[in-house]
């Protein structure tokens, strides 16, 4: 067992580092992409790359609806770090968000061999906008148990704390300049609704707009909103109207004009 354990360490100090090595901000994956791909066919698992880039693999025959997927993702934030080795540390852009515990979840495959039903998932862009993890969950990949490499401060979590994003829409009867008393500006409305949406609690109102001439009102307005500290469930869009819409939605007219994701 000790030989073994020690074949398992020589092969993640030559994997991470070549992890590293391989830049890979959201939207440039393919070079790590390559490089797992070209590790995982080596070591004779079946591995392919999907659509949206994601990296998958098993380690017997493939399967939607796997009983175990071990997830992480293999892009990283911008800007290159020097990939550095010293004896058991190593540092480098992604070592520990999250080619540090995709390189785990890699090595695990050697121990987990033909075992039935255990996937492995690299996503890409999961640090942008999760096209990736969206390209997963489309594709009709059902595990029943999905373990996710992060970072945690060493511990084992049975959950992780999200944020639930949405587009709110307001619309008005809109007017011209020249008559302000008679109109009605959708941005108007939306602005006395962000103030009652940030009485209900913590909020990030990332975007604020409407279309219009400039002489005239706009009709239509929308602002892009995050609210912190939200859990996923089955009632996501109900939650959603009352966690980031409140009395808002009672007392403007405003509402969810986009599926609300975390």
């Amino acid at each position: 067992m000790t030989a073994y354990n020690d074949k398992l360490l020589l092969e993640a100090r030559n994997l991470l580092p070549c992890l590293l090595e391989a830049y890979s901000p959201s939207g440039r994956e393919s070079e790590a992409v390559d490089v797992a791909l070209e590790w995982l066919q080596a070591h004779k698992f079946y591995a392919r790359v999907d659509e949206n880039g994601n990296l998958l693999s098993w380690t017997s025959k493939p399967v939607n609806k796997p009983c175990l997927a071990l997830v992480s993702h293999i892009d990283t934030v911008e800007g290159f770090l020097p990939v550095v080795v010293d004896g058991d540390i190593v540092r480098g852009r992604g070592a520990v968000d999250a080619k540090g515990p995709l390189a785990a979840m890699m090595l695990s495959l050697l121990v987990l061999r033909g075992v039935p039903g255990i996937m492995l998932a690299a996503l890409v862009d999961e640090e942008g906008n999760s096209r990736g993890a969206w390209g997963f969950i489309d594709a009709g990949f059902r595990p029943k148990y999905i373990i996710i490499g992060e970072p945690t401060g060493h511990g084992v979590v049975v959950s992780y704390r999200g944020s639930l994003r949405a587009r709110i829409l307001c619309k008005a009867r809109g007017g011209h300049s020249s008559s302000p008393w008679a109109g009605e500006s959708a941005l108007d409305i939306l602005i006395d609704g962000i103030q009652k949406i940030r009485s209900n609690g913590r909020r990030n109102h990332q975007l604020c707009q409407g279309q219009a001439w400039s002489c005239f009102f706009p009709k239509k307005g929308h602002i892009q909103e995050e609210s912190p500290e939200i859990s996923a469930g089955e009632d996501l869009e109900e939650r959603a109207q009352e966690e980031i819409l409140g009395r808002a939605r009672e007392e403007n007219n405003i509402g969810l004009a986009s599926r609300p994701y975390i």
